[in-house]
């Protein structure tokens, strides 16, 4: 991740310009920083701008023990993180109904591409292959997914091996490993040397 121009404590103070009564554009213009990144400095140092950095613990160190930072309390909660990118579209859809901000803002600051939050899923429904690669999985329990993908393209199934791993792990086809047997030894005391160095 490239790293910031700005340290956190000029963050701090263009956080505390802003709570000053700087209007948000001018002050996202002066500093030639967009807006999106203002808003995220805001989402993550939010309290900490509020409180002064001048003694006592760094400005890092100041939400330890509170209720942010992923701590759960009685009031607070704890907050899952949005990571998937249907979490992310599910999340922008509520910041669009509930907070009314426009679906380009709302993709900026939970760091999301548009065109990722409007794509919609193509694939066709699977189950007929589903039902197919089972029976060949049923039929064939020593073949794997490689070998499984051949029969379905020999009877004019349009498939890539990729494809046919996803429905192979989801219908949880996969083939138990084999651990090698041990070979029991019978074993024999060894007899005592009668000489030197006689193995």
């Amino acid at each position: 991740m490239r790293k910031s121009r700005f340290s956190e404590d000029q963050i701090i103070a263009i956080l505390k310009e802003s709570e000053a009564g700087v209007e948000t554009g001018e002050l996202c213009r002066r500093r030639g920083i967009a807006k999106e990144c203002f808003y995220r400095w805001k989402s993550k140092f939010g309290g900490k701008a509020a409180v002064a950095t001048g003694g006592g613990e760094p400005a890092v160190e100041a939400h330890r023990g509170g209720t942010g930072g992923g701590h759960s309390s009685v009031e607070g909660g704890s907050r899952n993180k949005v990571v998937s990118p249907q979490a992310r579209r599910e999340a922008v859809l509520v910041m669009q109904v509930e907070v009314d901000l426009s679906q380009r803002r709302a993709c900026g600051l939970m760091e999301l591409y548009r065109a990722t939050c409007r794509y919609q899923k193509r694939r066709s429904e699977d189950q007929l292959l589903r039902v197919r690669l089972r029976e060949l999985a049923e039929k064939r329990p020593q073949f794997g997914y490689r070998r499984l993908q051949v029969p379905l393209e020999r009877e004019g199934w349009q498939v890539n091996h990729k494809r046919v791993y996803r429905l192979y792990v989801e219908e949880k086809l996969s083939l138990r490993h084999k651990r090698g047997r041990k070979r029991g030894t019978v074993r024999q005391p060894l007899s005592a040397a009668v000489a030197v160095n006689q193995v």
